[in-house]
């Protein structure tokens, strides 16, 4: 397999052939091992994963390209990302924690340092998808529903006092009823007498009273309900502004100070490593441009100094921009990451006033409009009692020769008949109240209904992003075993994922956490695991990459794995340290 490279990482221009089986690529450090596995990777890797990685670009070209057997993958510099022309040379669908074991490999990070790979795990199963769904408003939305659910509930849950007090009044209002009824025939009696017949006027009058004071009882009966009410909601409003007074702002300003910090302290960090990337390119160019006119003397310094020394001088200034390039990367990074945190802050802080501000305004609101309401009616109120008061006194003048006995009837009957009318009133008011509850309930119900379904929906979630990850900790359980077995060590029993994801280890009859070995065991452990995920996802992909950092852990061991692999890729590269030569050796032997 034939590979041509050009400014890739710290190589200008190279050409490497690969032979089936192993292939040593071997250098002094800082010639060009890391850059060769960079290579490989821009080559495989998916235009997102490149996109974010300006480091795999030489810093003094513009575009690069790595080409194998002709297939051609080019990247080109776009401001602070790089853009990726031609598709992948080998598919390797977003797995290569698999087939690079290196340094920056974060599945072999998680185990050397002994955390649970979940989240490894769950990347090579569709329960990925299931985390999107929830995690793309999901949460959102079932936590308005919650919000609503208990706004309604607050307006519901009095139902069955409202209930207890409708029927009280229903039963009043048919005890008066029938008072009413007794009195009715003697009032009848009264009014068919001559004075009863003879008097028009005094009918008129009656049904006048009688119309006057059904407004006036259906007043009170408003009056009654609406001052009711507004205790109920002046607490609600109070309830509400005590909680906006208790609403840390203060802590939440002050937490956006410490972010505004943080941004300024990261920016003046990411400027003072520009500065220090300006002088290495500056170094650099003086460096490469001493060596292009042959120069035998430092441009820097005037001091004399051989081709080794420069070619030693200009790999140390490579590693130097390396690694601030880094630096430049985690800070801007970090900076990306508080401007998001302090974002997130502000938009929760204005939510949550936003909401309770809302409901002391509406809930105001309906007070103001429900003490309109109530000077409305007494000013009603207080027209219909002149009315009364007129009315009754054209009655008493009519009433002047009734004798006694039926004037205490007529009182008597007037007296019941007002108090029927209000509990009519009364009772009436407690029925609109009742059916306005009713449909309050029906909107309660139908949202009850999407917050279970949605729970539901959030339990199915969840079990079936268990039983994928499971799934696939089940097959990479049996290749665990597979390849331990075939690779003939007897330091473990076996080697397997735990229910929390822990990779976890039998040794003579006892389980141990993998955090509880040596580090290259635990090297050892996430090689294993590695090959096990290449032999079941991607079983016809060429390579398999080892860094010389993570081979020198347990050389003995490693000769072992790298023999095993050779068996199993066509491909298995491996980087090594020489002491000797300026340029990348690949050799069929480490």
């Amino acid at each position: 397999m034939k590979l041509e490279l050009q400014n890739i990482g710290g190589i200008v221009k190279e050409k490497v052939e690969l032979k089936e089986g192993l292939n040593a690529v071997t250098a002094p450090n800082a010639m060009g091992k890391t850059s060769f596995i960079t290579a490989l990777k821009v080559a495989v890797l998916s235009e997102k994963e490149i996109k974010d990685n300006t480091r795999f670009l030489n810093d003094f070209a513009n575009s690069g390209f790595v080409e194998i057997d002709g297939k051609n993958r080019t990247i080109r510099r776009h401001g602070n990302e790089l853009g990726v022309v031609g598709k992948p040379v080998f598919n390797i669908n977003s797995k290569s924690q698999l087939v690079f074991a290196e340094p920056d490999n974060e599945f072999l990070d998680d185990v050397i340092k002994g955390r649970d790979i979940g989240d490894f795990i769950e990347g090579f199963s569709d329960a990925k998808h299931y985390k999107k769904f929830l995690e793309s408003g999901f949460y959102d939305a079932s936590k308005e529903i919650r919000r609503t659910l208990v706004e309604l509930n607050d307006k519901v849950r009095n139902r069955s006092e409202l209930q207890k007090e409708h029927t009280a009044s229903k039963k009043e209002l048919d005890k008066l009823e029938k008072e009413l009824d007794k009195l009715k025939p003697q009032k009848e009696k009264i009014d068919a007498t001559a004075f009863g017949k003879k008097t028009q006027e005094k009918k008129q009058l009656d049904e006048k009273v009688k119309e006057i004071k059904d407004r006036m009882n259906e007043i009170k009966g408003n009056i009654g309900y609406n001052s009711k009410e507004l205790p109920k909601l002046k607490k609600e409003v109070s309830d509400s502004q005590k909680e906006i007074d208790k609403f840390d702002t203060h802590s939440a300003e002050k937490k956006i100070e410490e972010y505004k910090k943080e941004i300024e302290k990261n920016e003046e960090l990411v400027e003072q490593v520009r500065g220090e990337l300006s002088n290495i390119k500056l170094q650099i160019r003086n460096v490469e441009g001493a060596e292009n006119l042959n120069m035998d003397i430092c441009s820097e310094c005037g001091r004399p100094y051989d081709e080794k020394q420069r070619r030693k001088r200009k790999a140390e200034l490579y590693k130097s921009q390396g690694i601030k390039n880094k630096e430049l990367e985690e800070y801007n990074s970090k900076i990306k990451i508080t401007k998001i945190e302090m974002d997130n802050l502000r938009v929760e802080t204005d939510r949550i006033l936003f909401d309770l501000t809302g409901d002391v305004k509406t809930k105001s609101n309906t007070i103001t409009e429900c003490e309109k309401q109530i000077r409305e009616w007494q000013g009603e109120q207080e027209r219909r009692s002149k009315d009364l008061e007129k009315f009754n006194e054209k009655l008493k003048e009519l009433k002047k020769d009734l004798d006694m006995k039926s004037q205490t009837i007529i009182e008597k009957y007037d007296d019941a008949n007002d108090k029927v009318g209000v509990a009519q009133a009364k009772t009436k008011q407690f029925e609109i109240s009742i059916n306005d509850l009713t449909e309050i309930e029906k909107e309660f119900e139908l949202v009850k209904a999407r917050d279970d379904f949605l729970k539901d929906v959030k339990v199915y979630a969840e079990q079936e992003i268990k039983r994928m990850k499971d799934a696939v900790k089940t097959l990479f359980n049996k290749r665990i075993s597979e390849v331990y077995n075939l690779l003939g060590f007897k330091n473990f029993d076996s080697i397997s994922i735990d229910e929390g994801y822990n990779i976890v280890v039998r040794r003579k009859g006892k389980m141990q956490n993998i955090d509880r070995l040596a580090t290259s065991e635990r090297v050892t452990i996430g090689v294993i695991v590695m090959l096990a995920g290449k032999e079941e996802y991607l079983p016809d992909f060429p390579f398999f990459i080892l860094d010389e950092i993570t081979t020198a852990y347990d050389p003995v061991r490693f000769s072992k794995i790298i023999n095993y692999i050779k068996d199993k890729t066509l491909y298995t590269i491996v980087s090594t340290f020489s002491p000797s030569g300026d340029k990348i050796k690949v050799e069929a032997k480490l």
